[in-house]
């Protein structure tokens, strides 16, 4: 069968593919838009917040937060913002994330030092994949570990230079957030 494209059925199905296609430009420049301007949003987080650890996260952030009082931290790592579980003390550190079944994926732990050092990390007692990102005293990231698993332990995992903090996050967020050695990594304490 032949079908004349003059019909009225066919008038009306080319109509209605022009504002198909018209809807579908509209949104892929929304698209475009939104993708040009989501890094800027991202960075609007690192400069708005008054607690950056550009001179140090200490001289910086509210001391109740590191001292114990304030137990969470935000931290801007990658695009995303991660609720970090403070580990300020000898007996927080040693404990860490151990003994977890989960973490949530916007969840983490900062391990805090009170001297810059090579510290080491393991796996022991601990039962979810991690990446593990150490920082120095200006917030820099210095060294990264991807992909640490539960039965890796007894193997340390440890930096070449000084690091003053260690942030642990479930595994693939090192990837996920494009973590780099050199990357700056921005605080903000949890209201």
């Amino acid at each position: 069968m032949i079908f004349n494209t003059n019909n009225n059925f066919f008038s009306k199905f080319s109509i209605r593919n022009k504002v198909a296609r018209t809807i579908y430009l509209v949104l892929l420049i929304l698209l475009i838009i939104f993708i040009v301007l989501y890094p800027k949003a991202s960075a609007s987080f690192k400069g708005q917040t008054n607690h950056s650890i550009d001179s140090g996260l200490n001289s910086n952030l509210d001391p109740g937060i590191l001292s114990g009082n304030g137990p969470i931290v935000l931290a801007g790592i990658g695009s995303h913002s991660y609720s970090l579980e403070i580990a300020n003390t000898e007996a927080k550190r040693e404990k860490g994330l151990g003994d977890r079944l989960s973490l949530g994926g916007s969840q983490g732990m900062l391990f805090v030092f009170d001297t810059p050092g090579k510290y080491g990390f393991w796996m022991k007692d601990t039962y979810i994949p991690l990446d593990m990102i150490w920082l120095d005293q200006n917030g820099v990231v210095v060294y990264v570990k991807k992909n640490a698993l539960p039965e890796s332990f007894p193997q340390v995992f440890q930096p070449e230079k000084n690091s003053t903090y260690v942030i642990e996050l479930n595994s693939g967020k090192i990837d996920a957030e494009n973590v780099k050695i050199g990357d700056k990594i921005f605080f903000q304490k949890n209201n």
